[in-house]
C-alpha cells in the first residue's frame, strides 16, 4: 500500500463554477490502479482509501444478478450529476429512504422513512445482496475505524439500517457517467463506500477528484472509501455490450429523525377532517398513521397533499384491503383500528 499526497489545484469556489460539467481522463494527472491512501497535502485530510481485489466473487456475482434490473431503471433523481442537458439517469436505490412529509395540524415537516420499492417488492433479491454489503461494511471498519464507528453509532439509533451494517441506503447506477458534484443527504461525518460490479469490456469510468487531478480505476472486487463531500465525477466510459454497476453505500443524514413505522389503518367513508381530529383526541401514537378513504368530496375540500402521511386515497371499496396489504409491505407492524 502506498501513501499519496496531492495538492489542490483549484479553490472550492472555482470548482463550484464547473458544477454539473463533465471531465475527461486528460483532466487528471494521476490514475490510481493499486492500493493507495490519498491525502490533501496541505490539510492532511483523507481524500480516499483504495484496495484492489478484496471483495469475494461469490458476493459480487450474486449482487450483480440481483441489482442489474434496478440499475437499469430510468429516473430523474440525479439530474445534478447527469451532465449538461441530461434530465434522466439510469439507476435506483435500495434499503431505506426518508421523505419530508407535512403532518396533519402542523406546518412543520417530519421525516417519514420506509423501505424502498425494491426492498418491498424484491425482498428475496435484496437478501442476496446483504452479504456483499456486510463485506463492504467490514472493509470500512478496518480501513476507517473512527469514521465507521461514528456512522455505526448513528445507524444504531434508528430502525432503518441494513442488517448489522452502518448503511441505510444503497444507490445503484448502471453505465452512468457522473458530472462534477458533491453528494448531499448522506451522513456528514461518514465516508462514501463505492464498489463496481461489471460484465463485458470497457475502458474509463474512473472516479475522479478534479480539484486534485487524481482519479481511481475501481473495478469488480475493488473497494473505495471516498470523501463524497469533495468535488468528484467519472470520466467517459468507452465500450460495447457491457454492464457497469456502481454501488454507493451510505447512511442517510436525516434518517435519525424518522417518526417510526407502526401503521394504524382506518377505513373511512367520509368526514376526513373529523376523523383526523378524532385520531388526535384518542391520542393514537403519531409514529405513522394511514387512513384509507374513498370520500372524494372530502379530498377535494381539504386537499390530499396536506394529509399525505395520514391518507391514502383508494378508488373502490372492494380493492381497499388488497391494495393496503401490498402497500404496507413497507412497514413491519400493522394494526387495523377499524371503521369509525
Amino acid at each position: 500500500m502506498k501513501e499519496l499526497f496531492v495538492r489542490a489545484k483549484y479553490t472550492d469556489a472555482e470548482m463550484e463554477i464547473n458544477k454539473g460539467e463533465l471531465f475527461n481522463q486528460d483532466d487528471f494527472d494521476t490514475v490510481i490502479e493499486e492500493d493507495t491512501d490519498c491525502f490533501d497535502q496541505d490539510t492532511g485530510n483523507l481524500l480516499f482509501k483504495f484496495r484492489k481485489n478484496i471483495l469475494s466473487k461469490e458476493n459480487t456475482d450474486n449482487s450483480y444478478q440481483s441489482l442489474l434490473k434496478l440499475g437499469k431503471s430510468v429516473n430523474n433523481q440525479r439530474k445534478a450529476a447527469s451532465g449538461p442537458g441530461k434530465k434522466v439517469s439510469f439507476g435506483g436505490i435500495c434499503g431505506y429512504f426518508d421523505t419530508p412529509i407535512k403532518r396533519f395540524g402542523s406546518s412543520r415537516y417530519t421525516g417519514v422513512c420506509r423501505k424502498t420499492r425494491f426492498n418491498r417488492d424484491q425482498a428475496s433479491k435484496f437478501e442476496k445482496v446483504v452479504p456483499l454489503l456486510q463485506e463492504i461494511n467490514k472493509c470500512y471498519k478496518e480501513l476507517l475505524p473512527e469514521e465507521h464507528g461514528r456512522q455505526l453509532k448513528r445507524a444504531e439509533m434508528t430502525r432503518y439500517r441494513i442488517a448489522d451494517t452502518c448503511f441505510s441506503t444503497i444507490t445503484v447506477n448502471h453505465n452512468f457517467r457522473t458530472a462534477l458534484h458533491k453528494d448531499k443527504g448522506d451522513f456528514s461525518e461518514g465516508f462514501g463506500n463505492l464498489v463496481i460490479i461489471e460484465d463485458g469490456n470497457y475502458t474509463g469510468g474512473f472516479t475522479g477528484f478534479p480539484r486534485y487531478g487524481v482519479c481511481v480505476d475501481c473495478r469488480t472486487g475493488d473497494y473505495l472509501a471516498m470523501q463524497v463531500h469533495e468535488w468528484h465525477c467519472n470520466t467517459e466510459i468507452i465500450g460495447e455490450d457491457y454492464n457497469r454497476l456502481a454501488l454507493v453505500c451510505y447512511l442517510r443524514e436525516k434518517i435519525i429523525d424518522c417518526i417510526g413505522h407502526h401503521v394504524y389503518a382506518v377505513k373511512g367513508e367520509g368526514g376526513l377532517k373529523e376523523k383526523l381530529i378524532g385520531l388526535k383526541e384518542r391520542k393514537i401514537p403519531e409514529d405513522y398513521i394511514y387512513i384509507f378513504y374513498k370520500d372524494y368530496t372530502t379530498k377535494k375540500l381539504f386537499g390530499i397533499s396536506n394529509y399525505y402521511n395520514n391518507v391514502i386515497a383508494v378508488k373502490g371499496g372492494n380493492r381497499l384491503r388488497n391494495f393496503s396489504k401490498k402497500y404496507l409491505k413497507d412497514f413491519d407492524e400493522i394494526e387495523w383500528v377499524g371503521e369509525w
